[in-house]
């Protein structure tokens, strides 16, 4: 495997730190450099760690400063790589989003939307990762992208189909879970949807290590991931109409309890999932 993706969060929420620092140490792909609840303290993290990517809170009512002065700073700052720059908010405004977009931000996260936790930013970031590839071990290419205005708008076309790929996967999960009564008011819905995604675009993706990643991003434990899913499945099996059920998930149950185990939904849904996909 190659050098890990080097990341600085700048977030002024410890319990939101904590779950961004326990979930990353689960990976070898992604380090942390640098952690601060300050703008100007980010700022000079950057510059003295030179990170492939920067995830920032706009709000750092608890810190010092605001995402808005990072980003402001960083667009003024010479560096040999720009970093990718994720934004989490918890201001659903466009007009905020279009802002930070402004000022260089490459993606922005609703804290309060569905599913939000650090898989779904780590995942993202990865993907921009490998899009742009602007790795140590790709400088003159990340020259080109930086001084070619053809290559950085090709570069954003690529970017723009990696996020619409990942919302596409995210939106046939939640419609195959809708089809068998699985609705977003359940919480298993929202753990199953990260799990299945993960195993979708995971070519090495395990049963026990997804599970994990799930448990750590929405800071649970990993039996309350379990128990959620269960009782969703168990919920859906027990209401919904059987022939509908019977329908859209056509593999074998438990010859017991004639529902299927957390392990059998999510590989089954993958699978389901892959076969469709491009």
């Amino acid at each position: 495997m190659g050098k890990p993706i080097s990341v600085v969060v700048v977030e002024d929420d410890t319990k939101e730190l904590k779950r961004f620092k326990d979930f990353i140490s689960l990976r070898d792909d992604i380090v942390i450099v640098g952690m601060t609840g300050s703008s100007r303290e980010g700022i000079e993290l950057v510059q003295l760690y030179a990170p492939d990517a920067v995830i920032v809170d706009l709000e750092l009512h608890q810190g010092h400063g605001t995402g808005i002065d990072l980003l402001k700073s960083l667009k003024n700052t010479t560096v040999d790589t720009k970093p990718i720059i994720i934004v989490t908010t918890n201001n659903p405004s466009p007009i905020t989003h279009n802002l930070t977009r402004d000022y260089g931000s490459d993606y922005v996260f609703w804290k309060r939307q569905q599913g939000y936790g650090p898989k779904v930013v780590i995942d993202m970031l990865l993907m921009l990762y490998s899009t742009i590839n602007i790795g140590a071990d790709n400088t003159e290419f990340a020259d080109e992208l930086t001084f070619s205005p053809f290559t950085e708008k090709h570069e954003t076309s690529k970017i723009d189909n990696k996020k619409n790929e990942y919302e596409n996967v995210i939106d046939m999960i939640n419609q195959e879970l809708h089809l068998i009564g699985i609705s977003d008011r359940y919480k298993g819905h929202e753990y199953f949807s990260d799990a299945i995604h993960h195993l979708v675009t995971s070519s090495t993706g395990e049963y026990e290590s997804t599970i994990k990643m799930v448990a750590q991003g929405a800071g649970v434990t990993y039996s309350s991931i379990i128990r959620a899913m269960q009782t969703a499945i168990n919920k859906a099996w027990d209401t919904y109409d059987r022939d509908e059920l019977l329908k859209h998930y056509t593999a074998l149950t438990d010859r017991w309890t004639g529902v299927p185990t957390p392990t059998e939904f999510i590989h089954y849904y993958a699978e389901k999932i892959r076969k469709t996909l491009p």
